[in-house]
């Protein structure tokens, strides 16, 4: 696979990068549904996230700006373990790298030799906690807790493949993202792309290559080893 993309070079601009690859999330079109009814579907799919315990795959990542003329596409990979693990790399060599695990998030600029340390056992209304919880859209632990985060705007079919549209419920999400897409195989409902629409007018996508489910991955992968000239922050402490 052809990992050449490019990564935009100032600092805030790989900060958004690093919560925009955090944000997982979905989408794209077609025509009504046409296979089986999409309540069905809908049922299947989620019923099938039970036996999913690992994931992984390449992603291509096209970032859509006002801004910019010409689309930023960035080549990544994506771990998953269930319920609750994610590792994201953005960028060959990784630019930014994305780590979630039960209580806390780390985000690590490896170039920067800086890492961002989030708490997310700890309530709180914040938008950017809101919007963390998307992360969790592709992989839903039950189907009550994807029905209370989103809801459902359509599911459409076109040439093997379902797409769900999705619409955050809750507001503080909402001031980030106006709308998911996720795309599924219609015949194993197993991912092939994401996209999110946010309020800022921007576009993110991810296209998902090589993906394997279930198989072993090591815990050192959800577990960084960083070095010791690196500077770890708490960006929300007082």
């Amino acid at each position: 696979m052809n990992r050449h993309g490019q990564v935009d070079s100032g600092w805030a601009a790989r900060r958004w990068a690093g919560w925009r690859a955090v944000l997982l999330a979905l989408l794209v079109g077609g025509k009504a549904w046409g296979g089986e009814p999409a309540e069905d579907f809908l049922a299947a799919w989620l019923a099938a996230q039970q036996e999913l315990k690992t994931w992984t795959a390449e992603f291509t990542q096209t970032r859509t700006l006002k801004a910019l003329a010409e689309p930023l596409r960035t080549p990544g990979r994506l771990w998953f373990a269930a319920p609750d693990r994610f590792r994201w790399e953005l960028g060959d060599p990784p630019q930014t790298i994305a780590l979630r695990r039960t209580n806390e998030l780390l985000v690590i600029y490896p170039k920067l030799k800086r890492a961002e340390r989030y708490p997310l056992s700890a309530d709180g209304g914040e938008p950017w906690r809101e919007a963390l919880a998307l992360m969790d859209a592709g992989f839903p632990s039950s189907r009550a807790d994807f029905e209370a985060r989103f809801r459902l705007v359509s599911l459409v079919e076109s040439n093997g493949l379902a797409t769900i549209r999705l619409e955050p419920r809750r507001p503080g999400a909402r001031r980030f993202l106006k709308e998911i897409r996720l795309t599924l195989r219609a015949a194993d409902r197993s991912p092939v792309a994401h996209e999110l629409s946010f309020a800022d007018g921007s576009v993110q996508r991810n296209d998902f290559t090589y993906a394997v489910a279930n198989q072993p991955i090591e815990a050192a992968r959800f577990e960084p080893a960083l070095p010791a000239d690196f500077t770890v922050v708490e960006p929300l402490q007082p």
